[in-house]
């Protein structure tokens, strides 16, 4: 017998195969199989592989550190072998990757025991006797009701089977079970936590129809096409797709999903549209106008955006877009004071928004405008002639050789023009330009810009979980983004150091994807001379995140939250629970918060214990 599992995250792919016994064996009996990562990201070969045993010692590997020598072998293969758990808690497998560049990164392998493994595997032989496992599990989860037993398994199988083992082992669960269960009640639950979105996520409309049809002929399962809540279903998995597209930078896509999206939340009775679907929306269309050169009507979205939004940070996240599709249109026209003047408008404090791109880019525009100085033609002239349809924050010059090259190209012809030489806008000048520009990456319009790093995009712009919660979620990763690029070592490492695991709930969702939710956050912020060190940062979930930099929590230096006490503010119910909890903490006790850092937290909110 044989089970497989397939996953992807943090730009490592990894797949299970195991091979075991079927029903002769004894669940504790030792299961060997194969592991196979491969890194999807661009890196530098030759590059090394390591797996790392964590908090459990049931699991074992012929080798720790792999090395993949080339992009033509992507693969590196371990042989591993499970043993009976004897532990009491489930350890968790790291997988990471690191080359001679210092690109890295890590994810996690949670593949339980080998009597999970056995168990899945006795279920899903039609040998087996359904007595035999059902006290087998009541074994392995000794002292657990019947339906916490259960329940608990359920969790465990799905680190080690794919969506259709799956599927029959939540099938025999249910047919033999002797509580009262809403079987489609759990089974709409589930698709939407775990299919339409999560880690057994459809990767189509048709893919998630298929998989809603085959659970409708498994014994023990039941037909939910008609569902109750089948039409949030579908919405989440719009929703979902709508966010996958607009990564692939295909904003038409994602559009198309987003309507879908909101039409199905309309046929759902107990549903309703939700906020940040809403604001995503008006993003997606505002992008899609300018990549039209519509900067009128990108400005109209992102000022429906700011009157739509609840959120302050968000309604003056969206007012800044849209001051900057304003200056965008005057430069793409030409006006290069009154463009200057829109950008200068903008506050510097406003920090996850930069503006030098931008700045530089007029520069460039009036180095073009001065040396077209005797012509009738201008700056807009020349952009049209080098192919590039409009000037915006997400076509910006860089700092680097093309934007040398450039600049030094339109100098030197200055200076032969005064000398009354030959100095012609060639073929080679319009080139050096437009690599002086990042070139397209929306799909469908291939001049058209790619998205800038350095602009965050709302916070309430993004999804809710697949349970339905609202939860902040940064739209596209732009502020994970702008976090980065002040050390782009910092949140992997702080990450890391915690497992993918939010110090305060210990949450580890991720998106379908496989990039963990938590988020690095600095414990002194950066403007107040924080440093990008672990011992100055935490892992934190999104909402847990938005409670630290808001000051609604902080630590103590004996690692226990403290909670601000609120009780007549909305909210305060959200965190109250929490006060004196202790947070997680990183086994490296050189990675454990500062509390010097703690300590300059809780002064900035006037929270010190």
């Amino acid at each position: 017998m044989k089970l497989t599992k397939d996953n992807a995250k943090q730009g490592i792919s990894w797949g299970v195969e195991l091979t075991t016994s079927q029903d002769t064996g004894e669940i504790t009996d030792p299961v060997k199989g194969e592991l196979e990562v491969q890194i999807l990201n661009d890196v530098v070969y030759p590059t090394q592989v390591e797996i790392e045993v964590t908090e459990c010692d049931y699991i074992e590997v012929d080798e720790d550190i792999k090395t993949i020598e080339s992009a033509e072998s992507p693969v590196a293969t371990y042989q591993i072998i499970l043993s009976e758990n004897t532990s009491e808690e489930w350890g968790r497998n790291k997988i990471s990757y690191a080359d001679s560049a210092g690109n890295r990164s890590s994810t996690f392998f949670p593949l339980k025991s080998a009597e999970i493994v056995n168990l899945c595997a006795k279920i899903l032989s039609p040998e087996s006797d359904s007595e035999e496992i059902i006290g087998e599990i009541s074994y392995l989860y000794a002292g657990d009701s019947s339906p916490l037993a259960y329940s608990k398994f359920r969790d465990h199988a799905r680190h080690c089977t794919n969506f259709d083992e799956y599927m029959e082992i939540l099938g025999f669960l249910y047919a033999h079970s002797d509580t009262k269960h809403d079987v489609k009640e759990d089974l709409i639950n589930f698709f939407k936590k775990r299919v339409a979105s999560g880690e057994y996520q459809a990767g189509s409309t048709q893919e998630l129809e298929e998989r809603i049809e085959i659970i409708g002929k498994i014994r023990g399962l039941t037909d939910i096409s008609q569902a109750e809540g089948i039409h949030e279903v579908y919405a989440i998995h719009h929703e979902k797709m709508a966010e996958v597209a607009a990564e692939s930078k295909n904003f038409q896509q994602s559009n198309h999903h987003i309507e879908q999206a909101i039409e199905y939340y309309e046929k759902d009775e107990k549903s309703e549209v939700s906020k940040p679907i809403i604001l995503k929306q008006h993003a997606v269309n505002g992008i899609l106008a300018e990549s039209n050169s519509d900067f009128e009507t990108a400005s109209t979205h992102y000022e429906n955006a700011a009157r739509d939004a609840d959120d302050p940070h968000d309604i003056r996240i969206y007012e800044v877009w849209q001051q900057l599709t304003e200056a965008k249109n005057q430069l793409s026209k030409g006006n290069l004071d009154l463009g200057r003047e829109l950008i200068d408008e903008i506050p510097e404090g406003f920090e996850e928004i930069s503006l030098v791109e931008l700045r530089k880019l007029s520069i460039l525009a009036s180095l073009i405008e001065d040396y077209e100085r005797d012509s009738e033609s201008h700056a807009q002239t020349v952009y049209n002639h080098a192919n590039i349809p409009y000037i915006s924050q997400e076509s910006v010059i860089q700092y680097n050789a093309d934007y040398s090259a450039a600049y030094s190209m339109l100098l030197a012809r200055q200076r032969l023009k005064k000398l009354d030489k030959k100095s012609d806008i060639t073929d080679e000048l319009l080139m050096s330009i437009r690599d002086a520009i990042i070139p397209g990456g929306i799909e469908g319009n291939e001049n058209v810009g790619t998205e800038s790093n350095s602009v965050s995009k709302p916070a309430n712009a993004g999804n809710r979980d697949s349970t339905g919660e609202s939860v902040t979620k940064v739209e596209h990763g732009y502020i994970e983004t702008q976090r980065a690029r002040r050390d782009p070592r910092f949140s992997d490492d702080v990450v890391s150091e915690y497992d993918g695991t939010c110090a305060i709930c210990g949450s580890q969702r991720q998106s379908p994807d496989g990039k963990p939710e938590v988020e690095a956050a600095h414990i002194r912020p950066v403007k107040d001379d924080g440093p990008h060190t672990v011992n100055n940062g935490v892992a934190l979930c999104q909402l847990h995140h938005w409670a630290f930099d808001k000051g609604w929590i902080a630590i103590r230096d004996d690692y226990t939250i403290k909670v601000r006490d609120a009780p007549d503010i909305t909210g305060y119910e959200d965190f109250v629970e929490l006060e004196g909890k202790s947070i997680r903490l990183p086994d490296n006790t050189n990675s454990h918060p500062n509390p010097e850092f703690l300590r300059h937290h809780r002064s900035m909110f006037e929270l010190d214990s």
